[in-house]
């Protein structure tokens, strides 16, 4: 399933623009899709002036190699993926050395078994307010709730959904 069909979208669109309404004003979300049907770029336009940007890159066989994201006049943060011989996602991690590093681990059967995030830089970045995980499986994914200098390791079931993840000083088992 292409990008374009998981938003809903039939047919070859190419651009997408979304306008939401809220009381303090509107916000205007343009996306635009490869003709292959992938997601290059997503802009928000916010009604204090504001923008935001997504930008991805992929390879030729498809897979995605970078996402490039930036605010109205600050520069870009970009996070580059890397694949094992199997085309599977091995790690992504921030270009600049200095963040977030995720690895991925697979099963005998190529399943996702587990995710582990390393990141103290990362993890005092989220601590400050600059990103708020919704829920424990975003806190987890995202580092939140580690030990400068530690790592957070989930574990994923069959169906590649979260079986035990870190939950304060404890692990959350499911």
């Amino acid at each position: 399933m292409t990008d374009r069909e998981e938003a809903g979208l039939r047919g070859s669109v190419r651009i997408c623009v979304e306008e939401t309404t809220y009381p303090t004003g509107k916000s205007l979300t343009t996306t635009e899709y490869g003709p292959d049907g992938r997601l290059l770029t997503t802009r928000a336009s916010n009604s204090d002036g504001s923008e935001c940007f997504t930008t991805k890159t992929y390879e030729a066989d498809g897979r995605l190699v970078k996402t490039s994201s930036a605010k109205s006049g600050e520069p870009a943060t970009e996070t580059l993926y890397a694949y094992d011989e199997a085309g599977r996602l091995k790690e992504s991690r921030d270009a600049d050395g200095e963040g977030n590093l995720t690895g991925y681990r697979y099963d005998q059967q190529g399943r996702k078994s587990e995710i582990k995030t390393f990141a103290p830089e990362v993890i005092e970045r989220y601590r400050k307010g600059v990103l708020v995980a919704g829920s424990l499986w975003d806190a987890a994914q995202r580092g939140i709730g580690a030990l400068k200098g530690g790592s957070v390791t989930t574990l994923i079931d069959e169906r590649d959904l979260p079986i035990e993840f870190p939950c304060g000083q404890k692990s959350q088992t499911y």
